[in-house]
């Protein structure tokens, strides 16, 4: 789960009714999308040998059209196809400009940054993208994803010219970049028509490369996109149009990838030696995926054990992560962060020890171990698995963990929401700090029974840290999480993950730093 696209590294802002105005979220409503006719969804040869179509096989629809209320992964091709990002990760600490020029900080602290746009981006309806309009966009995507200023501290918003925005926070504020990238959710250009129209969450109103086409598109399985006729870079428009063609079996999108001459497929790492076997082509990715159990209930007010921190210890020492590193497919973690990225600490914390876990539970008062019940991602399977193994884990050392399965996304986070379950098992935001923000501190976007944060030491270390640039920001990130982990306990992390794609032979996905990739830069071999 994310907070930021990352997530969209793995949800992006999602709106949960019922708590506190300016604070809280509220899951966003099913789409309802009026299209007419299903549009075959084969490619064809365009001239000069080009593939007139790329076919996005996804597993489920997305949930809505509107970028502000995107919430993860099924939506990220969306935003990706038809809004953009100002700019675009490419490595742990790297990003591209793509609608914006440059981002950098004025100043000392992390409270100051300075945008500037490019000056030819238009919308699909010709309005030309200004500072004026973007800083309008960002307003609206905090209002519309009920963003407090816990999760996005704005204070002001600045434009000397149509192309500069001046942004201020009210705090130290070190995840801005990776916000106004496609990790985050407050930025991707809208139209002033789409910021006031009601139809902007099954039509589109972006400045990306393409838009959709409802003649061609059926709610909630065919879904076709065709070229922004304004668009800044036309060479990027690659594909006369991309369909995103829902099919809600991994296995069924193999095969059906395996006879479309140029498609792609959202895979698993469960499903590379089906996707090898059909001949598609396996994309290299990042670890940028990590999976794991995230305790919610830290103060035990639905399990009265949770609420213990040598319980929470007990927890990870009894995982054995080289084996689920294995059955997973990745490497092995125990922390939020990978190598190389904020806030990684290199000398572990927990070792594999049932004894010393046996022996923590009995401290605690739980010698005979105790139940919970957890809630489980249905719809990613590689959170199912992870799920399967950390309940053999845990049975060695007497806990029974009973598991739930939500059967899709808005399922999932409504059940959290609704603090039903005292823990959950899903993509953790591997390498997205602001995730520490979201789940740790009251008000955080997943701190769903508003925890109080660790401590008041705490508190000062993270402020002093999100102040902090370069190899300074590095150590006391990293600090900050290994006390974090080892003292407080948030998290049974398992392994690292890279996601899976797949792809005919034809078509070559680059790298991805999201759980995504983005359609837009996918090559044709």
């Amino acid at each position: 789960m994310v907070l930021i696209r990352a997530a969209r590294a793995a949800r992006r802002r999602v709106c949960v009714t019922g708590r506190r105005p300016g604070r809280g979220v509220a899951v966003a409503l099913a789409m309802v999308l009026v299209a007419a006719a299903v549009t075959a969804c084969g490619s064809s040869s365009g001239a000069a040998g080009q593939a007139s179509t790329l076919t996005l096989y996804e597993p489920s629809p997305p949930t809505t059209l509107n970028p502000a209320l995107s919430q993860g992964p099924v939506d990220t091709p969306v935003v990706d196809l038809a809004y953009g990002n100002l700019f675009y990760q490419v490595s742990p600490t790297e990003y591209k400009p793509e609608m914006a020029k440059s981002f950098r900080y004025v100043g000392t602290g992390n409270r100051e940054v300075q945008i500037v746009l490019r000056s030819d981006v238009r919308f699909s309806d010709g309005t030309l993208l200004t500072s004026s309009l973007e800083a309008q966009v960002i307003k609206y995507a905090i209002k519309a994803g009920s963003i407090g200023p816990e999760q996005f501290p704005l204070e002001r918003i600045t434009t000397p010219n149509s192309t500069t925005l001046d942004i201020y926070f009210t705090q130290a504020y070190p995840f801005a970049e990776a916000e106004f990238s496609q990790q985050g959710g407050v930025a991707s250009p809208i139209s002033p028509k789409g910021m006031t129209s009601s139809a902007i969450g099954y039509e589109t109103f972006g400045a990306g490369a393409y838009q959709l086409d409802p003649s061609q598109t059926s709610a909630g399985s065919t879904y076709t996109f065709i070229k922004n006729p304004h668009y800044f870079d036309p060479a990027q428009q690659k594909w006369n149009e991309v369909v995103i063609k829902v099919l809600g079996s991994t296995n069924s999108a193999i095969q059906a990838a395996s006879a479309n001459g140029s498609s792609y497929v959202a895979g698993t790492v469960l499903s590379n030696a089906a996707a090898k076997s059909a001949g598609l082509r396996i994309a290299s990715a990042a670890a940028t995926k990590s999976y794991g159990l995230l305790i919610a209930d830290r103060t035990g007010k639905l399990v009265p054990a949770l609420g213990n921190v040598k319980v929470r210890q007990a927890l990870n020492y009894a995982v054995d992560r080289t084996q689920g590193a294995t059955a997973l497919g990745g490497t092995p973690l125990e922390q939020l962060n990978d190598s190389g990225f904020p806030g990684h600490y290199s000398q572990n914390i927990y070792s594999y020890n049932v004894t010393k876990a046996e022996s923590l539970l009995a401290a605690a008062g739980y010698p005979h171990g105790f139940t919970f019940t957890a809630l489980v991602n249905g719809t990613d399977g590689t959170s199912v698995q992870t799920a399967q193994f950390l309940v053999a884990q845990f049975q060695k050392i007497g806990v029974t963990m009973n598991l739930v399965t939500a059967p899709t996304e808005n399922a999932f986070i409504s059940d959290m929401v609704a603090k039903k379950y005292a823990a959950d098992i899903d993509q953790l935001p591997g390498n997205v700090l602001s995730f520490v923000q979201a789940t740790l501190f009251p008000d955080g976007f997943w701190n769903f029974f508003d925890d109080p944060a660790p401590s008041a030491g705490f508190n000062a270390s993270y402020e002093a840290a999100s102040a902090l640039s370069g190899s300074a920001a590095y150590a006391a990130w990293a600090a900050l999480m290994r006390q974090t982990q080892g003292n407080y306990v948030w998290l049974v992390e398992v392994a690292a993950v890279a996601p899976a794609y797949y792809s005919s032979q034809n078509v070559i996905v680059p790298p991805s730093q999201g759980v995504t990739p983005n359609p837009l830069y996918f090559e044709m071999s």
